[in-house]
Order: structure tokens, then sequence, then C-alpha cells
């Protein structure tokens, strides 16, 4: 599969940058960084408009986050959807961000340490298969994509020595029960994925490996710790995030797709709603 990195130039001083993958009717065009949190890099205040970008890259799918509010469709071609994610102030630090978490959270994550748990920063590379099978077991209960071992080999060699990531395992003694990516980028922090163990839910590893990270991100000098968004709006998954004194950022994202992959995607979202309803048969 061909990957590239394409800078599309809007004008003199605004840019946004892609990263485009595939090949022929079924090629796309994702923003960075991180998609989630991409979007234009502009030195003025000027809409950019959503159709200039898509002609400029000539790609079949294209998804263009707009983090900072500032792209439009102005009668051009493609839609766009709202969504929210969930980030925690760090301007005044931790200890400020943590007067900020509910109640309970704040027991709970004394209680996850007074159990014995231990949260380490990843430094052995020889680790990163024991992330990843957490990442495997975990993403199979939502039966939500997985990631090969290699990928996060990658994400472990390229960005931990540059400073644009960090790995964390949660521990119960010599047995690793959670784990957590922490991604950054310039002076925000993005907690990308958390990964867990079900059998040791009473420890609480999940709130454990968030704090230590919100800690971690302030003592970096980190503005904004993001949680990201909640897929469908869960109720859950936001009063777990709002426990962190997290507050709702709204922004959009501009798509543009292509018939090929439009199709392709139907089919396979038509072939898993029909998988599920045969195992509730079961």
């Amino acid at each position: 599969m061909s990957h590239d990195l394409v800078f599309v130039e809007v004008g003199s001083d605004v840019f946004v940058p892609f990263l485009c993958k595939g090949r022929g009717m079924l090629r796309r065009a994702y923003s960075l960084p991180y998609d989630t949190y991409g979007g234009p890099v502009a030195m003025t205040s000027a809409p950019v408009q959503f159709h200039r970008l898509t002609a400029a890259l000539g790609v079949p799918t294209v998804r263009s986050v707009d983090f900072a509010s500032s792209v439009e469709l102005n009668g051009g071609e493609g839609a766009f959807h709202d969504v929210a994610t969930y980030i925690v102030d760090l301007e005044d630090g931790y200890e400020s961000a943590f007067k900020r978490y509910a109640d309970t959270n704040q027991r709970l994550v004394r209680q996850s340490a007074d159990r014995g748990l231990l949260v380490t920063e990843v430094t052995d590379e020889r680790l990163i298969g024991i992330f990843h099978r957490l990442h495997v077991s975990t993403m199979r209960k939502y039966r939500a994509q997985t990631f090969p071992f290699e990928f996060f080999q990658a994400l472990f060699r390229f960005m931990v020595p540059a400073g644009l990531a960090t790995f964390y395992l949660a521990w119960d003694g010599d047995r690793a029960v959670g784990g957590n990516i922490v991604l950054r980028h310039g002076r925000a922090a993005y907690d990308w994925e958390w990964v867990y163990d079900d059998k040791y839910a009473e420890l609480r590893p999940t709130n454990a490996l968030i704090d230590r990270a919100i800690r971690d991100e302030a003592a970096r000098g980190a503005r904004q710790f993001n949680l990201g968004a909640s897929p469908d709006e869960r109720m859950g998954s936001v009063r777990f995030k709002k426990s962190f004194g997290a507050e709702a950022y709204a922004y959009r994202i501009f798509t543009k797709t292509g018939v090929a992959f439009g199709t392709g995607r139907r089919i396979k979202q038509s072939t898993g709603r029909l998988k599920r309803r045969l195992r509730k048969r079961k």
C-alpha cells in the first residue's frame, strides 16, 4: 500500500498536512497530526474552502478535521458532521486539575494506589508485546479494529525518542493489567488509547493510567490534556471523561467520500451488522 505525506498550500500563508494512502479509486487522505486533531496550519484567520483542499489533493476520498474552526464548505462538494472531544485544562498544573476531578474519581485513583497498582513508563521495547496483547483483547471486546504489533513497535522506536509519545503499563505485582499511549503536539497532549484486562477492573487501572498521564503532561508544561471524542456520544464514556474535570470542545470533520471507497465501507458495515445478528441468534 502506498503512503505519502502531502502538504496542501492554500494561499501564501496557509497549508494543510495530509497522509495519503491506498491507490487508484481507493486512495484517501487524512489530515494530520493524528487525524482527530488535524486541520489547517495558518498565520491568518481567513477560512479555508474545503473544495479547494480536495481539488488540490486530487484524491477520491478526503477526511479533514477542523479543530480550529477554520474550514467551510461554501457551496462546494463534501459534507461535515459535528463532534466533541473532552479536554482537561492544565494551565494551572496538576494539583489544580486533580481538584477538578469528581470526588468519586479522586477516591478511585487513591484506592488504586492503596491496592498496590503501579503505573510505569515503558522504556524497554520488549514490553511492547505485552501492551499489544492488552490492545488486542480490549479491541476484540468492542469489536474494533486491531493494529499489528509492528505498528506499536514503530511508534515506540520513532515517536518516543522524539518526545512525541509515551507508553505506560499498569502492574498488579508482575502482571500487566492495563496500558496507555499518550501523544503530544506543541503544548497539547492526547490520550490516544487505553487498554486493560477486564479481570482486574476493580483495581481501576484506567483511572490510574490517565491520572499518571495528566500528572506527567502537566510537569512537561502541557496546557491541555485531550481525552478524545466518545463514539456516538456514549454517555458512560462521556461521564468517565468528565470525571477528570474534562470539558467538551466542539469541532467539525469535513469529508468527501469516493464512490468506490463508500461502496466498500457500506458493504463492510452491512457484513458486520449481519455477523452481529447471527451471533445473537446462537
